[in-house]
């Protein structure tokens, strides 16, 4: 989440998250600090209540090093790129991901 969600969103994410509370087992995983989640929220007493909920009898952690995501992002799309299923390059000067034969 680089930006606030909507308010609705948000509300309905909380709700979720009560529903399964002290119900079942909840496995969340992030880059965000627990600190951060207020602006992503766009409401810090919704953030404090998701959050109290969420680290309440929690086992919290923290990985750190290199990320294998990113160490095998260029061999992800190299194998694209060799498919034939894949017939269209990555589109550098507009912001699709996947151009469309009239872009320019």
């Amino acid at each position: 989440m680089l930006f606030p969600v909507e308010k609705n969103l948000a509300v309905n994410f909380f709700n979720f998250i009560n529903q399964l509370y002290e119900n079942t087992s909840i496995n969340i995983t992030t880059n965000k600090m627990p600190t951060e989640w207020a602006k992503l929220l766009d409401d810090e007493v919704l953030a404090t209540a998701l959050l109290d909920r969420l680290l309440y009898h929690c086992e919290v952690i923290n990985l750190s090093g290199k990320s294998y995501r990113l160490n095998n992002h260029k061999t992800i799309f190299d194998s694209w790129n060799n498919s034939p299923l894949f017939t269209q390059q990555l589109c550098t000067p507009c912001c699709h991901f996947l151009c469309t034969p009239n872009c320019q």
